[in-house]
């Protein structure tokens, strides 16, 4: 009889022959790590050992456990950790590992609705956008980079993917290999991107070559491919530089990319929540609901002119 070890081994080979992505196999085997401590330290050892009641007890102990910042995990997060092991108990299931589900009926926890947290202004993007210094090689590169990360809000994992081969400046798209969920998509360029991506490519790029068969877009003064750590840091540097004070990451462009094509000033500028949708390459409309609340100065707009105590004269 297999280990649930075994078993993770298995449903790891099965995830790679239907075709899931090395980044998707990789993050279940490290969020299934968890919960095959949580069992060992309860002595479970066989599949069908594995009841509802423990599975709660599993969702109870991510809910209680500290982690490395002394925090507790958000709510996200707990549910991400337990959809894996649903999907891990349904594959058991299915395998006939075990008689019974015992994931099926355990509900995830209840995710509070939140706004994005830190959209820049339109004053604040153009500073943003204008803080590299585009006379050196680095300074264009990197606004190149913001202007693609503000154009289409693509996430920074793809941006720092993209290869030559991804690029067509004649159409002024930009083709996404394997985002998240290893589904393909093409996006495309806004026009002053597209300006400062063909000069990128022709005229700064070729400096930063080191080797000839390295193919990303994006270089480090090195010629490696820019670091998830090296872009982060870039984007705070030229937020502070640009008197921002919120804290601004690749997501804040994404975010403010997607609010700022959704709340046009009128409805001939207004993007069609659908086309938000594949431009950020979401899988359903639901996950556009957090750019979809009112701005606050629409609201102050609209509160002015229709609330009765605001008609009347003082």
């Amino acid at each position: 009889m297999a280990t649930l070890q075994e078993w993770v081994s298995l449903y790891l080979r099965h995830l790679e022959v239907r075709n899931y992505s090395p980044q998707t196999i990789s993050s279940t085997e490290w969020r299934l790590k968890p919960f095959l401590a949580f069992l060992e330290s309860k002595g479970i050892k066989d599949p069908n050992s594995i009841t509802v009641e423990i599975v709660r007890n599993y969702q109870t102990y991510l809910f209680y456990y500290i982690n490395a910042k002394g925090k507790q995990n958000s709510v996200g997060y707990r549910n991400i950790q337990l959809l894996y092991v649903k999907y891990y108990l349904r594959y058991l299931y299915a395998e006939k590992a075990i008689k019974e589900d015992p994931g099926e009926n355990v509900e995830l926890a209840r995710a509070p609705k939140r706004l994005p947290r830190y959209i820049l202004t339109e004053t604040e993007v153009q500073r943003f956008l204008d803080s590299p210094d585009k006379t050196t090689v680095l300074g264009y590169r990197d606004k190149t980079i913001l202007e693609i990360l503000y154009s289409n809000g693509i996430r920074r994992s793809e941006l720092l993917n993209l290869k030559l081969q991804d690029i067509d400046l004649s159409e002024e798209v930009i083709r996404i290999n394997s985002g998240k969920g290893g589904k393909d998509r093409i996006v495309p360029i806004g026009k002053i991107a597209c300006q400062c991506l063909k000069r990128y490519l022709t005229q700064i790029r070729p400096y930063m070559v080191r080797d000839s068969t390295n193919e990303y877009v994006f270089l480090s003064r090195e010629g490696n491919r820019v670091s998830k750590s090296m872009l982060g840091l870039r984007i705070k540097r030229y937020a502070k530089e640009a008197g921002i004070e919120k804290n601004v990451t690749p997501h804040t462009l994404r975010a403010t990319c997607a609010t700022h094509c959704i709340q046009g000033k009128n409805q001939r500028e207004q993007m069609h929540p659908r086309y938000v949708m594949e431009l950020l390459g979401h899988a359903s409309l639901e996950a556009l609901n957090p750019y979809l609340s009112v701005s606050i100065v629409d609201l102050k707009e609209a509160h002015r002119r229709c609330h009765p105590r605001e008609k009347k004269k003082g």
